[in-house]
């Protein structure tokens, strides 16, 4: 008799380590850190969108798009004509971007497609204005183009998450 007992409490304990092992388990696969997800850098580039009129208000480039040249930089001011330049540290770069129905994008940083590598440090300075450059494209290149520059600069801020990153 005693034998069976004893069986049957082992056999009890054994169950009570299962559960725990398990429940232990499930919580590990549930609440693991997934380091295979996790990002391999942050990107170099910023995000810029845009709408491009003319002095009367006319969106520009049309609904088949026409190609604009740009030049990006980043200022300590607001206001055209004054401040320093931050950013890039020589003449800013000559893309050209697609302009549709007013509306164009770019990504400023992404050498691939012409600009400027985004080597700036943003801890240095909180209070920077982008200074966008335009200019009708002359020919299938920008040489030549001459260029405007849109006023007022825009600051440049970040997203609620990134300010947490």
């Amino acid at each position: 008799m005693l034998r069976k007992e004893n069986s049957k409490k082992s056999v009890a304990k054994n169950l009570r380590k299962i559960l725990f092992f398990g429940i232990v388990f499930v919580f590990y696969l549930i609440f693991k850190p997934n380091f295979l997800n996790a990002a391999v850098g942050v990107p170099q580039t910023l995000n810029y969108q845009g709408r491009l009129l003319d002095s009367s208000g006319n969106l520009l480039g049309g609904a088949a798009g026409t190609n604009f040249c740009f030049k990006f930089s980043f200022f300590t001011t607001s206001t055209v004509g004054s401040g320093t330049k931050l950013w890039p540290s020589g003449s800013p770069a000559t893309t050209t971007v697609s302009v549709k129905s007013g509306v164009f994008n770019f990504g400023i940083g992404d050498t691939p497609a012409g600009s400027d590598l985004l080597d700036f440090n943003f801890q240095d300075n909180d209070t920077i204005y982008l200074n966008v450059e335009v200019g009708s494209q002359v020919s299938a290149s920008c040489t030549g183009a001459s260029f405007e520059t849109l006023s007022p600069r825009q600051r440049i801020t970040s997203a609620g998450f990134a300010i947490n990153a």
